[in-house]
Parts: structure tokens; C-alpha cells; sequence
């Protein structure tokens, strides 16, 4: 699928971070600061793969943590992406090295593909991408006129 340049830097720069329902003001602002520069230099391999950055996915888990326990496998990928941009303070607070194997990367991967459906819908919702929604017919306050300057028609056939 061919990516329309335009609609990488709109979904680069514009697209929400989404988070677990109820957990909106959790997401550190270092994080926030950090989504729009991994997404936009990502956007065109997100578009293609309409999957959103693994970064978006590591803010959605970090939401879902504060609001339920995790269970082993999402724990898992929770901790692989966590070390993976945050290989430091990993190793500060002594988060074990874990590896995804196929299981995990297809359920991380269908994550990615709900965050990027969700991000896309709420782009579409406010005119982000496609045609901005209609609100009526816009009010004319002054008729149309004419330009007041004149051309004549043998300056167009030089």
C-alpha cells in the first residue's frame, strides 16, 4: 500500500495518545513529549501496517497498570517495551530482561492495530484526516464581487 506523505505527517504530529478509559491525566508528561517524535518518525511504516508505534502501546499498558493488575503475558510485553526505551532506568530498578516470542509479539501487535483504529477514528471524528466533518452550510456575511483589477485576455495567450 502506497502512504500518502500528508496523511503520515497529519497521523505524526496529530494523533492521540490513547489511553486505558478513566486513566487520561496518568500519562507523564516525558511520555507525551516523547509520543510525537517517535510517531512521527514511524508514521509511514504505521500507515502501512495500520499498527500504531510500540511507544503507544508502552503508554496504553503503562495506563492499564495503574488501573488493573496485569497478568504474566501482558506484564511481559509491558516490561520488553518498557526496557526497550527505557534501557536505563531498567537496569536502575532491576527490571529482568524478557524476550517476545511469537505468542506475545501477535498479541502486542493487536493492541497496536486497536490503538492505531482508535487514534485513526479520532482523527477522522475532528477533520484530522479525510474531509473535515460538515457543520452546515457556512453563513455568507457580504455578497461575492468581482475583483476590481481586470485582466484583459491577451495577457493569458502570450
Amino acid at each position: 500500500m502506497k502512504v500518502d506523505l500528508i496523511r503520515a505527517v497529519i497521523y505524526g504530529l496529530k494523533a492521540p495518545i490513547v489511553v486505558c478509559p478513566g486513566q487520561e491525566d496518568l500519562v507523564p508528561e516525558r511520555l507525551k513529549d516523547m509520543a510525537t517524535p517517535i510517531r512521527l518518525a514511524k508514521a509511514t511504516e504505521c500507515l502501512e501496517q495500520e499498527m500504531a508505534t510500540e511507544f503507544d502501546a508502552l503508554i496504553y499498558l503503562h495506563t492499564v497498570s495503574v488501573a488493573v493488575p496485569m497478568d504474566l503475558r501482558w506484564g511481559t510485553i509491558y516490561f520488553w517495551l518498557f526496557r526497550r526505551f527505557f534501557p536505563d532506568e531498567a537496569d536502575r530498578i532491576g527490571l529482568p530482561e524478557v524476550e517476545l516470542d511469537s505468542y506475545h509479539r501477535e498479541l502486542l501487535n493487536r493492541l497496536r492495530a486497536h490503538i492505531f483504529k482508535v487514534q485513526v477514528k479520532r482523527l477522522k471524528a475532528n477533520g484530522g484526516f479525510g474531509r473535515p466533518k460538515r457543520l452546515g452550510k457556512p453563513e455568507r456575511t457580504k455578497p461575492h464581487r468581482r475583483l476590481a483589477a481586470t485582466v484583459p485576455l491577451t495577457a493569458f495567450f502570450r
